[in-house]
């Protein structure tokens, strides 16, 4: 399994991971210069029936990038669904919620969600939220799409300082994310 993160110098880097994600089949999203990539600890990594971190990458003036994989056996028993047969934006989020904060999800934190289809045949969902109670920072923007048996979730996240400033950034790499 691989993954293709480009950044916008268009360095490719490849990540290896837990074998779900195929190589013929990679992700990208722009990576802006500055951002840095942070060491995955164990417990980040999952296993076979829990959601791992893929990539991580943080710019202390901008925020947090991540990538998370979760294996769609945790979710559906149907084999290779798409998005929307996991559910509507709305249905899908209290289920992916406590994912995207680390925590859990209020559903008080939502401050907008959306449905993207960017012309790769794939549909995407994008949350935005507002969560103090985030095992990270409160504010994050995560673009999330399920391909093969992975539902990929691109998480970025700010502190309230960082996403003044940084918001449309964040915006950039998070609209940027193909799975």
């Amino acid at each position: 399994m691989s993954c293709m993160c480009t950044n916008v110098e268009g360095v490719e880097r490849m990540a290896l991971r837990a074998g779900t994600i195929k190589p013929d089949s990679p992700y990208t999203f722009i990576l802006p210069p500055g951002f840095k990539e942070l060491r995955i600890s164990n417990t980040q990594n999952g296993n076979f029936c829990q959601p791992w971190t893929e990539v991580v990458y943080e710019d202390g003036k901008v925020g947090k990038v991540q990538l998370m994989a979760v294996p769609l056996l945790k979710l559906t028993n149907v084999k290779n669904p798409s998005i929307t047969q996991l559910g509507t934006p709305a249905e899908l989020l209290p289920r992916i919620g406590p994912y995207i904060t680390g925590s859990y999800y209020d559903e008080d934190s939502l401050q907008a969600m959306s449905t993207l289809q960017p012309g790769d045949g794939l549909t995407y969902y994008e949350y935005e939220l507002n969560s103090l109670d985030a095992a990270s920072a409160p504010r994050s923007l995560t673009v999330a799409t399920a391909k093969g048996e992975v539902l990929y979730l691109l998480v970025c996240t700010a502190s309230e300082k960082q996403w003044k400033g940084a918001e449309a950034t964040l915006r950039t790499v998070a609209e940027s994310f193909r799975a």
